[in-house]
């Protein structure tokens, strides 16, 4: 009597395993996707300097990406920043890459002409293989003076009596503000330029050696950590950007978009500043299989609260603003899942 339950048992879990294997047999057939049975996949993800808004948005979608799919892990390395991202992708050695808002655009239109500042900022050739991938929060653009300092506008700053700190070059903070001062009608050799990185230009800032720090600052929702304790260790202010230099810097590129900065924003900033906003994209190869981009943006957007629990700066992605002012084609595993699940999706004009 034993021995007959045993062998009942035994022949409905037969039965049982047997139609599970069939149904998942069925479900590869017809061409379902099934994390599990996919091979493990390590992407690398160039972000920027530790410290800056640019690696802490890098660093937490990575982190969500990872804790959230079965196969796909992302690994985010410390960069210099966009150009240096850049290189690496084209050289093998990254996957994914977080950009300026003007490289971004550079890359992904071919009729900006070879004279124009824009093809001059950047020295890259535009590139059909790159594609958009998401949007993390916009950066600032902006020019830190001390509280007592002459300094009022931006034009005020290009004197060789002023010393500026200047980004390495490399990153977004270099190329935008290099392509700024040189719409102005200044080459950067042409003034006295301490070139340094943030941290560094913080140091000599607070030991009065130089008199600007030409940055970007952080979100649109926050400073960056560097620049919020330099507010609370010296009384700073904003250099606002007047209207005809925004106009100028607009010019350069579509990307570049005027934004005020609201009065409290951080210390030192006692009134509304205007400020350069500067997209902060992700991007990736044109080739990266459909169905892996689709299931990162499925485990990035379908774990938000995580996201946000990070940092609240990353409350700022959502449906509305993840695909908004795309700067070039959107990858296709990508472009589905916007689709699908109702995501915003516009574009920045092209170029003039």
């Amino acid at each position: 009597m034993k021995m007959g339950k045993t062998v009942y048992i035994i022949a409905i879990l037969s039965v049982l395993v047997f139609a599970s294997a069939s149904a998942c047999n069925a479900a590869n057939a017809s061409g379902a996707s099934d994390s599990a049975t996919k091979a493990q996949k390590l992407l690398y993800l160039g972000s920027a300097s530790i410290g800056s808004a640019s690696y802490a948005g890098s660093a937490g979608i990575s982190t969500v990406i990872s804790n959230n799919s079965d196969y796909i892990s992302v690994n985010c390395q410390v960069t210099s920043g966009s150009n240096e991202n850049y290189m690496a992708m084209l050289a093998g050695d990254m996957d994914i890459m977080n950009s300026d808002g003007g490289l971004a655009y550079r890359l992904g239109h071919p009729e900006i002409p070879g004279d124009s500042p824009m093809a001059q900022i950047y020295e890259f050739d535009a590139n059909p293989d790159i594609r958009f991938f998401t949007n993390c929060e916009p950066t600032l653009n902006s020019y830190i003076v001390r509280a007592d300092s002459n300094i009022k506008t931006v034009q005020d700053m290009l004197k060789p009596s002023v010393r500026i700190g200047f980004p390495t070059p490399g990153g977004v903070s270099y190329s935008r503000n290099k392509a700024f001062f040189e719409a102005l009608g200044f080459k950067l050799d042409d003034l006295n330029i301490y070139y340094a990185e943030r941290n560094e230009l913080v140091d000599a800032f607070k030991d009065g050696n130089i008199d600007v720090i030409v940055s970007v600052i952080g979100n649109i929702s926050l400073p960056n950590s560097t620049f919020y304790e330099l507010s609370h260790a010296a009384d700073i202010r904003l250099v606002s950007v007047d209207e005809e230099t925004m106009a100028i810097f607009n010019s350069i590129c579509p990307a570049y978009l005027n934004y005020t900065i609201p009065a409290g924003w951080m210390r030192g900033v006692d009134s509304e500043v205007v400020s350069v906003l500067g997209g902060n994209n992700f991007l990736i190869s044109k080739d990266m299989p459909d169905d892996v981009v689709y299931d990162m943006c499925k485990a990035l957007f379908e774990n938000l609260e995580e996201l946000y629990q990070i940092g609240e700066s990353f409350r700022y992605i959502t449906k509305e603003t993840a695909a908004a002012d795309v700067p070039c084609p959107i990858h296709p595993g990508a472009l589905k899942y916007y689709e699908e699940n109702g995501f915003k999706i516009t574009y920045i004009p092209d170029y003039d």
